[in-house]
């Protein structure tokens, strides 16, 4: 999407800034710990609405599956 890790990285930044996130800071892509790597419950909860915002039926349809295959009608598909 951003062409390196760590381009996508100052992408989730640069997105948490536009979301107003005060207490967020992406070091990783992964969410692996690192001291650099923060957030807050109100920012959390803030990504969360914007989350149902932007994906509002999609989101809860996608989120209410127990389990799928990603890439159904391809021959790479991945069981989730």
């Amino acid at each position: 999407i951003a062409g390196s890790s760590e381009a996508f990285v100052d992408m989730m930044n640069k997105k948490a800034s536009e979301l107003g996130l005060k207490d967020t800071h992406f070091v990783n892509c992964t969410g692996l710990h690192d001291e650099n790597h923060y957030t807050s419950a109100y920012d959390l909860a803030m990504m969360a609405a914007y989350l149902v915002e932007i994906g509002q039926d999609q989101l809860f349809d996608l989120t209410s599956l127990y389990d799928a295959y990603i890439r159904e009608d391809t021959d790479q598909k991945f069981w989730l």
